[in-house]
This record gives C-alpha cells, sequence and structure tokens, in this order.
C-alpha cells in the first residue's frame, strides 16, 4: 500500500481517479488545489463549487480533502506567461506551462515533502509509482506525462553529452525538428531514429528550427539576448535508460 496524496477538482477524471486508487488499496489523501479564486469582469469563478464537488467526492470515498493555495505560482508562471505571450503576438499554451510548473512542479514538491509515495493528478496517465531505482522525484512527473508534442533529432556529440555526461540539450546539438510544439512542450529526443528520452523545450518548434545547428553567440544574433543556453535543460530531461 502506498501513501498517495491525489488532486482532486471535483471533476469526474480526478473523482475516478481517486476512487480506483482507494479501490487499489492505497492511503489515498485528496488535494484541491486553488489555483485562481478572482472574479473577473463579466467571470465569476467558480472555484468555491468545485470545491464543494470535491469535497462530497472525498466524502464519498471516505478520505481527506486538503486545500492547497496555488494561486501565487499559477499567477506568477501561468497567468503571467500567458499575458506576456500575448503582448509579444504569441500564441502560449496554459496548459502545458501550468502541468510542467504546477501540476508536476508546486504540487509535486508538496506531495513529496508531506511524505507521499506516489502523486497523482486529474490527467490521464499521470499515476506515479516508485521505482526500484532512484530518480530525482520531479522526472517521475515526465515518465507519466501525456505524448510528446514532438521530436528532436540530435547529433552524436549531443546523444554522447546526454548519455554519458549527463550535459543538456544545445542548439548546436539539434540536427531536426519535428512536431508544431510550443514553448514548455513536452519533447522526445532521437539519435539515429532510437529513443534517448523525453525533455522540455524551452523553444518552441519554430525558434528551435531557427537556430538549431548554432553556437550560443550565434543564437543571440538571431532570437537576441532573451533566450536559453539550453534547449532542454538536464534537469528537465529524462533519459529512457532511467524509465
Amino acid at each position: 500500500m502506498a501513501k498517495v496524496y491525489a488532486g482532486l477538482s471535483g471533476g469526474v477524471d480526478s473523482a475516478l481517479a481517486c476512487a480506483l486508487l482507494c479501490e487499489a488499496g492505497h492511503d489515498v489523501t485528496a488535494v484541491y488545489m486553488r489555483n485562481w479564486s478572482r472574479d473577473l469582469p463579466g467571470f465569476k469563478c467558480a472555484w468555491a463549487d468545485d470545491l464543494a464537488d470535491a469535497e462530497r467526492v472525498a466524502v464519498s470515498l471516505g478520505i481527506d480533502l486538503e486545500v492547497w493555495d496555488c494561486e501565487a505560482e499559477y499567477k506568477a508562471t501561468v497567468v503571467d506567461y500567458l499575458v506576456d505571450a500575448y503582448a509579444h503576438g504569441l500564441t502560449p499554451n496554459p496548459d502545458v506551462m501550468c502541468n510542467q510548473t504546477v501540476k508536476f512542479g508546486t504540487f509535486a514538491d508538496r506531495a513529496f515533502a508531506a511524505g507521499a509515495d506516489s502523486g497523482a493528478t486529474p490527467i490521464p496517465g499521470t499515476w506515479v509509482r516508485p521505482a526500484g531505482h532512484a530518480i530525482p522525484r520531479r522526472k517521475f512527473w515526465l515518465a507519466y506525462q501525456s505524448e510528446p508534442a514532438g521530436g528532436v533529432t540530435v547529433d552524436a556529440g549531443a546523444a554522447q553529452a546526454l548519455l554519458r555526461k549527463g550535459g543538456s540539450l544545445l542548439p548546436g546539438g539539434v540536427r531536426q525538428v519535428e512536431g508544431a510544439f510550443q514553448k514548455g512542450a513536452l519533447v522526445r529526443v532521437l539519435h539515429e531514429g532510437r529513443s534517448l528520452g523525453v525533455g522540455l523545450s524551452n523553444y518552441s518548434a519554430a525558434d528551435l528550427k531557427k537556430i538549431m545547428g548554432l553556437k550560443r553567440h550565434e543564437v543571440a544574433a538571431i532570437l537576441g539576448d532573451a533566450h536559453y543556453p539550453e534547449v532542454i535543460h538536464r534537469d528537465n530531461l529524462l533519459l529512457d535508460a532511467a524509465v
């Protein structure tokens, strides 16, 4: 039996996930993540109604329900990102950013700090189960993310740096970009047709195609100073060998 903290929004998906975890005999604590509670002009936030639904589900299942205030993290990493992207004429993907920073970041960190063996959020495929060998907790969430939104093919030097040296993926090592993913999306890293792992891209596919194969100073000349040195940072990369 594992101690599991499970996100419970009050909706069907998360309610069923909690029910299945309970049915499997796990010690389940439900968590309602209050990510936003502000009313806006013409829009009344329904968070209180959602919480009431979550409370009814928790009572029906006989499990505890905790309410975690995640509004500060959500505004800083999702709302501000959304507004900034639109201000610069870009098309943001707030769901991907929320998964990366709030559900696979804040929720995971708090759950494991509270003593959880596993965590689940109301997204299909995000149930995390302990493995027999040590993997950083954040990378569990990468392993059970949704399907990658695209692919990045790297050269032999980059593959060696990732597999043998624990390095990050740099623009110079990228040889091909597949898909139309946005910044922050989960992508698969490949070399000679073989999957090396998955990671979160600091660049959209469109920008990555502009800078692949280039050195750092060349990237700056194209994208300006506001760019990342890595395409995928090693902390956001999970190699297949580790799964």
